[in-house]
């Protein structure tokens, strides 16, 4: 089996957040080369009951087929293998879908419509996006996203060391098994994890959040919460309810993959 320690812990992570009970799924964006397995990766959790895979761009498409599981807490992420996809759309298009995402990911939507096609709920719903693209994808969509869309995402930037390159040289494979706790993977179960406030200390960090935040996230508001509920997601995944040092502990060992890279040669290895 080819291992993806930091990469497969992230994702548990993330799916985790989604079982917090008043927290914000967190949405995941996995940037790395092309051709080093990011879909793969990706794909090995299709299978996961709380979040579904898709390769459509078409936002209209995404709520009728998956709206109402959404807005019944059914799921509560949903997976886009390559997000790449949006670059190749028309730019009007893939700006208006990309905002309507936007809005998913953060405050929920409630009305959205176009000349065509018109959705409206009675409350709003959000999920959590996880995603993968190229360094070259990434500033493709950005220049086609609004402002702050991608502060939205925690974005995980990895490259090969040479023993994972020669491991997939040599063809091997191997499926993930998920070690998600029974409860975690009921898809409508919520959980209340608690922490002190002193715990979290280390997230408020200003040298940290400056290395970690997006651009567009001013004030580094959006990756401080997004570090937050990994620790209480890692709780939850030990069987927790009230947020440990080495909870937080374990968050802070994977901060070196939320940096903003200048280029992808400073990528960290995995």
């Amino acid at each position: 089996m080819i291992k993806m320690g930091p990469v497969d812990l992230v994702l548990h992570l993330v799916l985790a957040t989604g079982h917090l009970e008043g927290r914000r799924p967190v949405s995941l964006l996995v940037v790395a080369m092309p051709g080093t397995g990011k879909s793969e990766i990706l794909l090995r959790y299709s299978e996961y009951p709380c979040m579904m895979t898709t390769t459509y761009t078409s936002f209209p498409r995404i709520i009728n087929l998956y709206g109402a599981d959404i807005v019944s807490g059914k799921l509560h992420h949903m997976l886009f293998p390559d997000f790449g996809l949006y670059s190749s759309r028309p730019k009007w298009i893939a700006a208006s879908e990309l905002a309507a995402l936007g809005s998913l990911i953060e405050e929920g939507v409630v009305n959205w419509g176009t000349q065509r096609v018109n959705f409206h709920m009675n409350a709003a719903f959000g999920v959590g996006i996880i995603a993968s693209a190229t360094p070259r994808t990434l500033g493709e969509i950005r220049g086609l996203a609004p402002s702050g869309f991608f502060s939205r995402f925690l974005k995980f930037f990895y490259q090969y060391s040479e023993e994972t390159g020669q491991s997939i040289r040599s063809g091997i494979r191997g499926r993930l098994q998920t070690k998600f706790p029974k409860d975690v993977r009921h898809p409508m179960q919520r959980f209340r994890v608690t922490a002190n406030p002193e715990i979290l200390r280390e997230f408020e960090d200003q040298n940290l959040i400056a290395l970690l935040k997006d651009p567009e996230d001013a004030q580094g508001l959006r990756i401080q919460q997004q570090l937050e509920s990994l620790a209480m997601a890692q709780t939850l995944l030990r069987g927790g309810r009230e947020v440990e040092h080495a909870d937080v502990q374990l968050v802070m060992d994977l901060c070196r993959y939320f940096r903003n890279y200048v280029h992808e040669s400073q990528y960290p290895e995995i």
